[in-house]
């Protein structure tokens, strides 16, 4: 038997797999370290395709579970499920305060819709309340849009800036959500919406309105654009360098979660 044959035909086999896998680590190092081709733009209302993270996937957009806070009526049972301490704070007249855990108890020995609000600020946050309840197969229950905002809001009440309040931290994203529109009450934010293609509330805009203000702003004029008629309104308060600051920070976000870091000569905030 030719040994030294066979053991030259295996190191030839041995030298040839180390050069095919050398060939595609190496192809794989340069398509890692390529950066994406995709086209980076700085304006906000590219974002507006919302970007869901994998980890936390979006509630179903189930508008059935909603109701206008003009239409709750009376005689219904209310329930408020934010922390104990802000209900202790501040609460709508007539509600009881419940867990989620213990209104799915509650609900499961009723009849009747009874009509509940948490803190969000957002209808997403509202979808998301709906989805857990909904799963575990309860239908008996309406959440006010809005939240305890809104409820404020059309009953005048003096908590109503406070919470409506968007923090640094939800401003961008409030932005971005295609049904919201801005309405600048300060100096040196008409620019900033221009440039990031922010769409401004104008005669006749429906949508989710958004105030945005500087810390001069008096109290009144916020309080007097919160008249509950056209809906939920939001305030944020701030100065345009940070309001741009802000958004590059919502952008580069999405843009790692689009694709990962990269470096674009079409945005410097990226």
């Amino acid at each position: 038997m030719d040994r030294s044959g066979d053991l030259m035909r295996i190191k030839g086999l041995v030298r040839a797999c180390t050069a095919t896998l050398a060939a595609l680590g190496t192809i794989g190092l340069i398509s890692l370290a390529m950066p994406s081709m995709a086209t980076t733009t700085c304006p906000l209302a590219a974002t507006q395709a919302r970007v869901v993270s994998l980890s936390t996937p979006a509630a179903p957009e189930d508008r059935t579970c909603l109701v206008d806070v003009r239409g709750i009526g009376t005689g219904r049972a209310l329930y408020d499920v934010r922390p104990r301490a802000d209900y202790l704070a501040f609460h709508v007249t007539g509600a009881q305060h419940a867990t989620v855990a213990e209104l799915s108890r509650l609900l499961r020995d009723r009849q009747e819709n009874v009509v509940l609000y948490d803190g969000g600020k957002f209808r997403s946050d509202a979808f998301l309340l709906c989805k857990r309840l909904r799963d575990e197969g309860l239908r008996n229950f309406r959440i006010i849009d809005g939240g305890i905002a809104a409820w404020a809001q059309v009953q005048a009440r003096p908590e109503r800036v406070a919470l409506s309040r968007l923090s640094d931290a939800d401003i961008a994203a409030a932005l971005s959500d295609p049904v919201s529109v801005a309405v600048p009450l300060g100096e040196g934010f008409a620019p900033v919406f221009a440039e990031h293609r922010i769409r401004m509330a104008a005669k006749g805009a429906t949508g989710r309105r958004i105030l945005i203000a500087n810390a001069s702003t008096p109290t009144a004029r916020l309080e007097s654009s919160m008249d509950g008629k056209s809906g939920p309104t939001l305030v944020w308060t701030g100065d345009p360098d940070r309001l741009v600051a802000l958004i590059h920070a919502h952008l580069r976000q999405d843009q790692k979660r689009v694709a990962g870091p990269v470096q674009s000569t079409a945005c410097s905030a990226l």
